[in-house]
């Protein structure tokens, strides 16, 4: 979906299939295959290319560490990217955050059943929506994906 005259593309960038299975067929939605530890590293690369965070990192009630999902919306680069210094901050504490909690659970999350993981995945989901809602980009305001 673009949005304005900018040419800036607003996307999902997620390491839930739930979101993906929801939301791909409305909006350019980027699946990460990842640990949360390695998704905040490769939404931070994005930073580094000038993309920006229109979502906390942090959003939700679950503490960092506790989750293995989490999904991002963000505004792709422009043609003169610059970094978006907020944006780092944000995702270098999360991720900050993310690993000190790790360690107390000695570098990994606890086992969790499949019923926990669809758990997890639709806080995720519902977190996702909120922030797609907040930012005026509700379903009922989305393009629809494609040409």
């Amino acid at each position: 979906m673009t949005l304005g005259k900018e040419s800036r593309t607003t996307y999902i960038l997620t390491n839930n299939p739930q979101v993906v299975k929801v939301w791909a067929s409305r909006v350019r939605v980027d699946f990460i295959e990842a640990g949360l530890v390695d998704f905040y590293k490769a939404a931070r690369d994005r930073i580094h290319e000038g993309e920006v965070l229109l979502s906390h990192p942090l959003s939700s009630s679950i503490k960092p560490g506790e989750t293995p999902y989490k999904s991002l919306l963000i505004k792709q680069a422009d043609n003169s990217p610059q970094l978006d210094f907020d944006s780092l901050d944000l995702i270098e504490a999360a991720l900050a955050a993310t690993e000190k909690f790790l360690q107390y659970y000695g570098q990994r999350l606890p086992y969790y059943s499949e019923r926990v993981h669809r758990d997890f995945q639709l806080i995720d989901l519902s977190v996702i929506n909120s922030a797609l809602e907040s930012a005026g980009l509700d379903s009922f305001a989305l393009e629809t994906r494609g040409g």
